[in-house]
């Protein structure tokens, strides 16, 4: 197998595994979560919409998944947060 067809197969591979993972993903609303979002914020340096992911993930026990390297940074201690590279391999 040419070097360019195994990386476009891995790639299929990872496109699928990730298809299948976010067959799993739910929608939450942060909507009475306003005032502890805004102090998660402030407290760690993040953006609002970072803080909101960071609370909601803590309230309902789930690992947020981001690119992000500063907010996997700020998050750490508080919740388990995967880049998409972990999750899929």
């Amino acid at each position: 197998m040419g070097g360019g067809l195994f990386h476009r197969a891995i790639r299929a591979e990872k496109a699928a595994v990730l298809a299948e993972v976010l067959k799993y993903m739910v929608a939450l609303s942060p909507a009475g979560l306003e005032r502890g979002i805004y102090e998660k914020a402030l407290a760690l340096g993040v953006a609002v919409y970072d803080a909101s992911y960071i609370v909601l993930a803590e309230g309902y026990g789930l690992t947020p998944v981001t690119e992000e390297e500063r907010l996997r940074s700020r998050a750490q201690g508080i919740v388990e947060v995967k880049s998409l590279r972990e999750l899929v391999g």
